[in-house]
């Protein structure tokens, strides 16, 4: 593994698949660290969204069977065809990108897919941006449904996967528009 910090976001198992998919992009598949890691994130116990999804990424890639992982992460989706961290919390924009970008990459056939990428939809804001959550959820705290630039790039990046099976152009070509409109002049 690498990393010892403990902050949520560079943690060892963030910066371990971080440097997995570093060294597999580099050629470095064969190589005993990468060997050695892929062996260290196959044994580790995640029930979070986020790190189920990372590591089929991570795995899938290094030719492993994640069909465990995958069965993992449907069962976290929501009655709302979302996704939210843990099993039973409300689903977000962020976590239900991440599964559904996790599930596209390795083809996964099931009617999850189907009904899932709907849920993105139709928490798109007027405005053609997303944010963390649906701005018209309960419980989404005070802004935390406001279009930013982050949450609408990983949306449109995820929904992009999807274009060619669904007819997703409005949602795409808005979140693009909502982009555009917000780079800074520099």
């Amino acid at each position: 593994s690498w990393g010892i910090d403990t902050r949520p976001i560079t943690n060892d198992y963030f910066a371990s698949t971080s440097a997995l998919v570093a060294l597999s992009s580099l050629g470095q598949n064969n190589a005993s660290s990468y060997q050695n890691g892929i062996l260290w994130l196959q044994v580790q116990s995640v029930e979070h969204t986020t790190y189920i999804a990372q590591r089929i990424h991570v795995l899938a890639n290094a030719g492993v069977d994640v069909t465990a992982d995958v069965g993992s992460l449907i069962s976290l989706r929501n009655a709302d065809n979302g996704w939210g961290g843990y099993i039973n919390f409300r689903s977000n924009n962020y976590h239900t990108a991440l599964a559904l970008h996790a599930l596209k990459e390795i083809n996964c056939q099931d009617q999850t897919i189907s009904s899932s990428h709907g849920y993105l939809v139709a928490s798109q804001n007027p405005d053609g941006g997303w944010g963390f959550c649906s701005s018209s959820s309960l419980g989404c705290a005070d802004g935390a449904g406001d279009s930013n630039v982050y949450m609408t790039a990983l949306v449109v990046d995820t929904l992009t996967q999807f274009k060619s099976t669904y007819n997703l152009a409005t949602p795409i070509s808005n979140g693009i528009a909502y982009l555009l409109a917000h780079q800074n002049t520099d």
